[in-house]
């Protein structure tokens, strides 16, 4: 069955309707995000969380996806048992290979016990894989690994908030970090928008892949300093400082404020050049079938790496607008 593609017009219609002003970077992340489930030559298919603040449009580009294929499956809340009762067969089926979240504070807001066994098998599913799984609801034995692609969305505040835990367990590495702001001019463009519900020629739907067939994608060698020097900026970008400020009593019993500067490391910079290189593949795979090119040596060039530093103008945690000249 042909692989059909999301093409820059689909996207264009897609972008018209209101609640999707000024998306089209966010969109295309989505879409390159999700073909990488389609590349034959990777370790698995990479993860993502989209941080902005409430009314960014994260749970409506989600959607989109939900909306167009039965392999993503969108949910607001889902606990560890209901991935092991009722995704885990589909996703050894090969009827869903995505799991989007619109708003994880819900399912992180849970008991405790709850929480972290969510994040375990979520350890699991989105790197090595889960070979092995016995427990009261699933008793699993197989010999190819059950891997899931997660996303997520979140706000700003709630991702500081429970990112120190990710980073002890390893669950901040298993993902690249979409962020994004609106200016004042769009935010105003937006609310003219929803005052008089005006809504373009599109359709809450997108074409995305179907069937099963993955593709072998090269990256010429002569990327490889470059995708290095871009995964350097991504780290650094997402990684990032805080000081904690404590009150202790001197040598004289006066009070003396002390500073300390915690580094939060979020990201591995091996895994995220190895995300960005997979990142860089499904981007190359979608102008293959975007212009309908020979499915054949299917070869990265100086275009697909262009829109990979294009978007990874928003791969971090930084916020950066999104400004129309990119």
């Amino acid at each position: 069955m042909p692989l059909i593609q999301l093409s820059d017009e689909q996207i264009d219609k897609i972008v018209n309707l209101s609640r999707l002003l000024y998306l089209e970077p966010i969109l295309s992340i989505l879409r390159y995000i999700f073909v990488t489930n389609y590349i034959q030559n990777k370790e698995h298919a990479v993860s993502g969380g989209l941080v902005a603040l409430p009314s960014r449009g994260k749970s409506e580009g989600f959607g989109v996806y939900g909306n167009s294929s039965p392999k993503f499956k969108l949910v607001n809340n889902i606990t560890a048992y209901a991935i092991e009762k009722d995704l885990m067969p589909k996703i050894r089926r090969g009827e869903v290979s995505t799991l989007a979240i619109s708003d994880l504070t819900a399912t992180l807001e849970r008991a405790e016990a709850t929480k972290k066994s969510f994040i375990n098998i979520l350890l699991g599913l989105t790197e090595e894989g889960i070979t092995y799984q016995k427990s009261y609801v699933s008793d699993v034995e197989v010999k190819k690994p059950i891997r899931l692609q997660f996303l997520y969305g979140i706000t700003p505040d709630m991702l500081a908030r429970y990112m120190p835990s990710f980073v002890r367990s390893g669950f901040s590495t298993r993902f690249l970090y979409v962020s994004w702001d609106y200016t004042d001019e769009q935010v105003n463009a937006i609310l003219s928008n929803k005052i008089q519900q005006t809504r373009g020629s599109g359709v809450d739907k997108a074409v995305v892949p179907k069937g099963s067939r993955e593709y072998f994608v090269t990256i010429p060698e002569s990327f490889n300093d470059r995708i290095k020097i871009i995964g350097k900026s991504v780290v650094e970008e997402t990684n990032y400082t805080y000081v904690v400020k404590k009150t202790v009593s001197g040598p004289n019993g006066n009070l003396i404020e002390k500073e300390k500067t915690v580094e939060v490391r979020v990201l591995d910079p091996v895994r995220t050049v190895r995300d960005l290189a997979t990142v860089l593949r499904a981007i190359c795979l979608c102008r293959y079938l975007d212009n309908d090119l020979p499915r054949e040596e299917i070869t990265v060039n100086e275009e697909d790496f262009a829109e990979l530093m294009r978007i990874s103008y928003w791969l971090n945690l930084k916020r950066h607008t999104l400004t129309e000249n990119l």
